[in-house]
């Protein structure tokens, strides 16, 4: 008695899934080593293609993922050496060789809210709010934006009035007057003594 068409076709799939699963095992009794630490991707050979986040990729073959060598930097996969992305935006800007700087610090001069601009200009200066004087600003732990960086506030000028060009607007008052020149002079008739 001969096998029924379909028998056939049946017994043919049943052969080809024996085959397929033999396949398989052979693969997996062969021993694909796995990727290195850090290291996301690889190829056949144990070389990385990628790494984890805080590491990048050494030089040498086979590749290696190596952590970056900037504490703040968060990115640098394609070479270890060299940032991409630095964290901490608000104190660290990304220099053009690929370190991370820092831009901002307590009582520094950039804002540590504002951070920096790429080339580590702040965005904006640090003041210390204060009742003590009329625009409750410190001017002795405050800094002005002048000529483009942050720069000390000038004697006796207000924190506010301080103009880009590093003269002032309006002085202290009492004890400074304001001269012609964009300066503040002190005023010993006027001079009040400043509280603690």
């Amino acid at each position: 008695m001969a096998p029924k068409p379909g028998a056939l076709a049946t017994l043919s799939l049943f052969i080809a899934a024996l085959q397929a699963c033999d396949l398989v095992r052979g693969a997996a009794a062969r021993h694909i080593p796995p990727c290195p630490e850090h290291c996301l991707r690889c190829d056949a050979a144990g070389s990385c293609l990628s790494c984890a986040a805080r590491y990048g990729l050494t030089s040498g073959t086979p590749k290696r993922c190596r952590s970056c060598t900037s504490r703040a930097c968060i990115d640098c996969n394609a070479n270890y050496k060299k940032c991409s992305r630095c964290g901490f935006v608000n104190w660290y800007y990304l220099d053009r060789h690929g370190e991370c700087k820092q831009c901002a610090s307590i009582y520094g001069p950039c804002h540590e809210h504002a951070g920096c601009h790429p080339d580590g200009r702040c965005k904006a200066c640090n003041v210390f709010p204060t009742s003590q004087y009329e625009d409750g600003f410190d001017p002795d732990y405050s800094y002005a934006m002048i000529n483009g960086t942050c720069q000390s506030v000038p004697t006796g000028c207000l924190v506010t009035t301080t103009l880009p060009d590093g003269t002032c607007s309006r002085c202290m008052s009492p004890g400074y007057v304001l001269l012609r020149n964009g300066t503040c002079k002190e005023d010993r008739r006027k001079l009040v003594t400043r509280r603690c």
